[in-house]
C-alpha cells in the first residue's frame, strides 16, 4: 500500500478519483429499466478492455507491468457486472464469458503477484545490503525465491500473451448478444 502511494502514478489516480467525484450522477432515461442498463454497463465495461487492448496491443512493445495490471483492472469492471446482471442474461450465453474472464483475470493475477514479491524481496534486498552484509545463505536464499517469482512472472505473461489474441474472437459472439439485448429494450414494444 505504501508503495502505491508513493509511486509516481498515485497523483494522477487522486485526480481521477476527484474528477469522478465532481461529475454529477448519471440518471437513467425515462422509461429505462435494469433489462436495458445491464447489458449497457456490460458492453461499456467491455469497450474498455477493448481500450487497454489497443494501448498494449499495437505490438511496438511489449506489455509492461503497469499496462496487465489496468487489464487485469479492467477485466474486473466487466466480470463484476456479468455477476451482478447474471439474472438478465441466459446462463449458455454467459457462463461461456465469465470462464473466459475468469481465466484471464487468473493468468494476469499470477503475474501480478509474482511482480509485488519481487517488488518486496528487492526492497529487503536492498535493505539487507545497505545495513549489513548478510549471510551467503540468506542471500542464496533471497536470490532462489526471486529467481522462483521472476519465472513465475515470466511464464505468466507468457500464457497471458498466448490467451490474448483470440479475445476479440472470443468476444464476438457475446457482443452480438448484448448488441440484441439492447436493440430489443430500445424498440417499442
Amino acid at each position: 500500500m505504501i508503495a502505491v502511494l508513493q509511486s509516481e502514478d498515485f497523483p494522477s489516480l487522486l485526480r481521477q478519483i476527484e474528477e469522478i467525484h465532481a461529475r454529477p450522477a448519471p440518471e437513467a432515461a425515462v422509461g429505462e429499466t435494469i433489462s436495458t442498463i445491464g447489458p449497457r454497463w456490460i458492453r461499456r465495461s467491455l469497450n474498455q478492455v477493448r481500450k487497454e487492448n489497443l494501448a498494449i496491443g499495437s505490438g511496438e512493445r511489449e506489455p509492461e507491468g503497469r499496462d496487465l495490471h489496468r487489464l487485469r483492472i479492467a477485466f474486473n469492471g466487466v466480470r463484476y457486472p456479468c455477476e451482478f446482471f447474471r439474472e438478465l442474461v441466459p446462463r449458455e450465453e454467459l457462463d461461456p464469458v465469465l470462464g473466459l474472464l475468469v481465466g484471464y483475470q487468473d493468468c494476469l493475477g499470477k503475474f501480478q503477484d509474482a511482480q509485488v514479491a519481487l517488488s518486496m524481496l528487492d526492497k529487503i534486498t536492498r535493505d539487507r545490503w545497505q545495513a549489513a552484509s548478510p549471510a551467503l545463505d540468506e542471500a542464496l536464499s533471497l536470490g532462489a525465491a526471486m529467481h522462483v517469482f521472476r519465472e513465475q512472472a515470466a511464464r505468466s505473461r507468457s500464457d497471458f500473451l498466448a490467451r490474448w489474441p483470440s479475445f476479440e474472437k472470443d468476444m464476438k459472439d457475446f457482443r452480438a448478444f448484448l448488441r440484441g439485448m439492447i436493440e430489443a429494450s430500445d424498440s417499442p414494444q
